[in-house]
């Protein structure tokens, strides 16, 4: 059986709110609402259009859109910059921080955390409309790969089917191999597929066979490898490993990514496995 347990993968960073090291949104966010109170104060405080405290719901309307395009920390942040930029440049005493006037102490500290609240809910909602979007993209391309197993002729086009189409869809390469006859894995023997014969690959390869475990890049076991290896299992018995190359080594695989992975990898082993007790049957028969 495959062991699919979390402990056996390891997720990066990508539940956080942005990933490690990438400030990009933030600064957006931050000329965002800089551009945004020059545009209030020349358009509404210098021609006095609005007073200051109406200013505060163009500042409002602002971080509310910022969520439209901004992550979730990139929109808190620029809720909490408008703030700031609306106190400085627009609340008297001026070019300060200092508030004098109670109602305007409240009204800055309401407006923050209305501003932070509707930011991060338009961000939240344009987030799942993605993840729903990426969701049916998975669906529909599973059901495609489906649909490539049962035409494919034998187990050779099955795997090369397979291969090119679930590699252009993950971004990276993709091949299978199979046990030999002596019920050991054989190497991998297609041209591109020489990078999972070196050695920390190979290495990986042979204990995600040896232990039914997921091994190699992004699992706790032989990490540095550029490759996953993921033991392709029918019915309890394994029929050969599946590995996958990313394009982009620094690109994070996620879960979702993973799920729909070890989908299809569950359907190769079963037909995988018709194969060769076809082909075994035909020699019994020849016999």
């Amino acid at each position: 059986r495959l062991d699919t347990s979390p402990s056996r993968f390891r997720l990066p960073a990508t539940a956080k709110l942005l990933p490690r090291g990438d400030w990009t949104p933030y600064l957006i966010a931050t000329l965002y609402i800089f551009a945004l109170g020059l545009l209030n104060h020349f358009a509404f405080l210098a021609t006095g259009l609005l007073p200051y405290r109406s200013i505060g719901m163009v500042f409002l309307l602002g971080t509310t859109l910022a969520g439209l395009f901004l992550p979730l920390g990139a929109t808190i942040w620029s809720a909490l910059l408008a703030m700031q930029v609306w106190n400085v440049f627009f609340i008297p005493p001026l070019y300060t921080f200092h508030i004098e006037s109670p109602d305007d102490i409240s009204l800055a500290i309401s407006f923050f955390f209305t501003s932070a609240i509707t930011g991060a809910l338009t961000s939240i909602v344009r987030r799942n409309q993605n993840l729903l979007r990426d969701q049916e993209q998975r669906t529909s391309e599973l059901y495609q790969l489906s649909q490539l197993i049962i035409e494919s002729r034998d187990s050779a086009d099955c795997i090369e089917r397979i291969s090119k189409s679930l590699g252009a869809f993950l971004q990276g390469h993709v091949s299978v191999s199979l046990k030999s006859s002596q019920r050991v894995l054989d190497y991998f023997k297609h041209g591109e597929d020489w990078q999972f014969n070196r050695p920390k690959e190979w290495a990986a390869a042979l204990w995600a066979f040896d232990h039914s475990k997921l091994a190699g890049k992004w699992t706790e076991t032989l990490p540095e490898s550029s490759a996953l290896f993921i033991p392709l299992i029918a019915r309890g018995e394994r029929i050969g490993i599946l590995g996958f190359s990313p394009r982009n080594a620094e690109r994070p695989f996620l879960l979702s990514e993973r799920e729909f992975l070890l989908s299809i990898t569950s359907q190769i082993a079963l037909y995988l496995q018709r194969e060769m007790f076809h082909l075994l049957s035909l020699e019994g028969e020849r016999l």
